[in-house]
């Protein structure tokens, strides 16, 4: 086997390695930010209810 084709070969088997690491990246990358999304989404939610209760402690008992 000559040498240029030893460096296709070579080249080739580097690419498909290459690209689906990237592809596991990507997707990683993606998942990722969806889960720090909908963190971000619940923290509101909890600030908010907690809010909320505070809110209705103090209609309950107001401050004299």
């Amino acid at each position: 086997m000559n040498k240029l084709s030893r460096m296709r070969r070579s080249r080739d088997s580097w690419k498909g390695k290459a690209t689906t690491r990237a592809e596991q990246l990507r997707e990683s990358r993606k998942t990722k930010a969806r889960h720090q999304r909908r963190i971000e989404c619940l923290k509101e939610r909890v600030a908010a209810l907690e809010h909320e209760r505070l809110e209705e402690k103090k209609t309950k008992f107001p401050a004299e």
